[in-house]
């Protein structure tokens, strides 16, 4: 499955803020848990360094006294105290029992136990230090530690809010940058398509901003005036020459007529008059081809354009067309629903049409003896399909044949001038269609698509 650009953007996005945020909030709890950890811990080392001094001052009986005081008062109340003996035997403290851990694990983590406030018994976990008194004597000292637990699961769920927020705003972030960033390429690709519909006067917007994407619109729009420049020399020449040629092509046509009509003609002079007559018929009608490429390719014709009922141009051709197609042995199937209305220049449409009708009776031999004519609604415009079951074209020339005065070595040996479908492009370019040839197994289907009209007006046909 194809994600975009702007999802790929917003989740890289998100992404990397998701990473930096994971970092940071990572940081900042690791050290503010190992900070309240080194706190307790150091409080805890203290009171018991506080009691030892007494000992080593006092002997056991001062810090059993000191221990018991201690035990009491309320301001050593996040304290819990122990002597004992062999872990068994208590001697003084608030402590039910010494803890189940072993001696090497007390300062490992919290413990949980049970130690008496003011004649209560209540659970809490500690963080506990110990040293050994001699004569299996032992000091127990723990420091309450349900603060710091405390402060570490507000500082985690703080953390994950944060990290949910950062989220939500990188996510909000990429998309309004990719909206920003990928909205200056649909501009882009949106001009690119007008142009390729047939606008060529359109051009890429430069905003004032000077940045990249108006680099590369400048560059772009050099580009397609370069192309525009070369494409008018080179249909100036094209039709410079065209216009150059068919006059004395017209001149030597009319000269063999005469000479074909002029009774001192012998006959072998009039077969080759005659082949000569052909030949420049055929030149004529490739110049006569090439001028009206070049109006096609001009804008002028857009102003003709009027709402045509496909049904009435495709029944028309139909009617025109049986009859050669009976000649030639081929059924003419047609279907055309009413109701398909398009905006085009009804004789060109038409001539179009007829283009792709020639063909298949050119080429659709071999096969199936049949054609089939049809329009149907297609999205958002019109389909009008020419199809046979000739040899047909490899997918690899199909594109090729589209361009002017190309003809496949297959098509050598028929008459014809290798510009009906470059005529037919040319109309589908003019109406802001598109001419694609296809498989149709065997044989070729030529589909022209046209955009359907707009609601709202009159057609210019009277069926």
């Amino acid at each position: 499955m194809r994600r975009s650009i702007k999802t790929r953007l917003a989740v890289a996005t998100a992404a990397l803020v998701a990473g930096a945020a994971i970092l940071v909030l990572g940081a900042v709890y690791a050290a503010t848990v190992s900070g309240l950890r080194r706190d307790t811990e150091a409080a805890a080392r203290g009171e018991l360094e506080s009691l030892l001094g007494t000992w080593r001052t006092g002997g056991l009986g001062a810090l059993v006294g000191e221990v018991g005081r201690r035990g009491s008062d309320p301001a050593s109340h996040h304290f819990a105290y122990l002597v004992a003996e062999q872990h068994s035997v208590l001697i003084a403290g608030n402590l039910r029992a010494w803890p189940e851990a072993d001696t090497e694990e007390i300062g490992a983590g919290p413990v949980l136990l049970e130690v008496r406030r003011a004649d209560v018994w209540l659970s809490g976990s500690y963080r506990l230090e110990s040293a050994r008194l001699g004569g299996g004597r032992e000091l127990l000292v723990g420091r309450d530690a349900s603060e710091e637990t405390h402060l570490v699961e507000t500082l985690q769920v703080t953390a994950l809010g944060g990290l949910a927020l950062s989220l939500l705003l990188a996510i909000g972030a990429g998309l309004a940058m990719s909206r920003r960033l990928l909205g200056r390429v649909e501009g882009m690709r949106a001009t690119i398509a007008s142009i390729l519909g047939g606008r060529k006067d359109r051009r890429v917007a430069v905003s004032a901003a000077g940045d990249e994407f108006d680099e590369l619109a400048s560059q772009f729009n050099r580009l397609l005036d370069e192309n525009d420049r070369l494409v008018v020399q080179v249909r100036d020449v094209t039709n410079g020459i065209a216009h150059d040629l068919r006059t004395p092509l017209q001149r030597m046509q009319g000269r063999i007529e005469a000479a074909l009509a002029a009774p001192s003609t012998s006959p072998d002079t009039k077969r080759v008059l005659e082949a000569l007559t052909t030949d420049s018929g055929r030149l004529l009608e490739i110049f006569n081809g090439l001028l009206q490429l070049a109006r096609l390719e001009s804008d002028e014709l857009r102003r003709s354009m009027q709402r045509v009922a496909v049904e009435t141009v495709i029944r028309g051709l139909a009617e025109l067309y049986a009859p050669l197609a009976e000649e030639a042995g081929f059924a003419l199937r047609v279907a055309a629903p009413p109701g398909l209305v398009i905006s085009a220049d009804r004789e060109l449409l038409a001539q179009a049409v007829a283009n792709l009708i020639d063909n298949a009776l050119k080429y659709g031999g071999g096969g199936e003896n049949a054609i089939t004519l049809e329009a149907r609604r297609a999205e958002g415009g019109v389909e009008i399909v020419v199809a046979d079951h000739g040899a047909g074209i490899a997918e690899a020339e199909r594109e090729r044949v589209l361009g002017r005065l190309v003809r496949l070595d297959a098509s050598r040996g028929i008459p014809g001038t290798g510009l009906g479908l470059s005529l037919v492009a040319a109309v589908a370019r003019l109406h802001g269609g598109t001419l694609r040839l296809e498989d149709n197994r065997p044989g070729v289907r030529a589909v022209l698509w046209l955009r359907e009209a707009a609601d709202g007006a009159t057609t210019g046909d009277s069926a």
